[in-house]
């Protein structure tokens, strides 16, 4: 049973668009933690899809609904829980919005890492560049906002939601610890509201339509966080070592890469790399955070370091892939290679 001693199992029910085919697919799907492995059902034929297979990059923390995780070259959409059982343990997971103002920007760093510390997982993230007409936006969707703005109404703006069991206590307990004019939501059912405000809609673009926080102009490049540093964690020390180094990270938004993208994004290194099928696993296996970054190409390729982290580690211990990198796959961060990477 799903409560036998070192067997806990939890069900999720799964779904996957099938772009040949024009259709949803749907799957039972259960994850047992104790070895990190999961199965897969096909509730259509109603057969056995995937067999108990352990998988090193899923974990219970990644399961919720409206999450996006990515099973055997698949990318599904958490939609429901699938007994009883998980709904009793997890059900009780909630949602909640964080807004930073001030010097948003400079104060990314500790943000990142004091929701990780407090083990809130963030499911979407992004800055905007607030004008008068942008700041009139929110405070009529979300009147308590306000003390966000100052007088000019001008300034940047990061929106984060999270989730975790208590959700809405803890982002109450540290949001007076946070730098900066901060709002969050005061129960559930206010989280929900202002999540839709800022990441609701058939995109996650939110209902509102805010300016990003992004220059693309010259001098920027792009970093990704990957998916596995993201969830380790590693978001807040890693945005920390790019400042240390003097950049100046402009813009971030949290978003998930399909497989066909991300294989047009790593197009370049096919056939060139043997790893680049793994590259391809690891971009579509979670959440990404972008980020614009103020720095040459030259200049910020020389921070993040070799794609080994272990020969990073021997030859240039203080770039970011030897500090937060576990393998050439698992190693960090991306960043770009070519020039018209900057401005996708």
């Amino acid at each position: 049973t799903a409560m036998a001693s070192g067997n806990v199992r939890y069900a999720f029910l799964a779904e996957w668009y099938d772009e040949q085919a024009s259709l949803t697919r749907s799957y039972q799907l259960l994850f047992y933690p104790a070895d990190q492995a999961c199965e897969m059902f096909d509730l259509k034929s109603r057969r056995t899809f995937l067999r108990r297979t352990k998988l090193e990059s899923l974990s219970l923390r990644q399961l919720y609904i409206g999450a996006i995780v990515h099973i055997l070259s698949r990318q599904l959409k958490i939609v429901d829980y699938g007994d009883e059982f998980t709904l009793k343990r997890l059900g009780g997971i909630q949602f909640s919005l964080l807004l930073v103002g001030g010097d948003v920007l400079d104060n990314l760093p500790v943000i990142f890492a004091t929701l990780a510390k407090k083990k809130l997982t963030v499911c979407n993230a992004r800055t905007v560049s607030m004008d008068q007409k942008s700041v009139n936006q929110i405070c009529k969707e979300i009147p308590e906002a306000s003390s966000l703005f100052d007088s000019d109404s001008s300034g940047n703006l990061l929106a984060v939601s999270v989730n975790a069991s208590q959700a809405v206590e803890l982002v109450s307990e540290l949001s007076s610890g946070l730098p900066g004019p901060v709002y969050h939501s005061e129960d559930v059912e206010r989280a929900q509201r202002d999540i839709d405000v800022f990441f609701g809609g058939e995109k996650g673009q939110g209902r509102l339509k805010l300016n990003s926080t992004v220059r693309l102009v010259s001098g920027a490049v792009l970093a990704i966080v990957k998916p596995h540093a993201l969830t380790e964690g590693l978001a807040g020390p890693i945005l920390q070592g790019i400042a240390d180094a003097g950049f100046k990270v402009t813009a971030v938004k949290l978003f998930f890469v399909d497989r066909r993208n991300a294989e047009e994004f790593f197009e370049v290194y096919r056939g060139v790399v043997s790893e680049y099928g793994g590259m391809v696993d690891q971009l579509c296996s979670g959440p990404c955070l972008a980020l614009e970054v103020t720095a040459s190409q030259q200049e910020f390729r020389e921070l993040v370091g070799p794609a080994d982290p272990e020969i990073g580690r021997h030859v240039r211990p203080y770039t970011l892939r030897a500090r937060f990198g576990t393998d050439k796959l698992q190693n960090g961060l991306h960043c770009t290679d070519l020039p018209e990477d900057d401005m996708i």
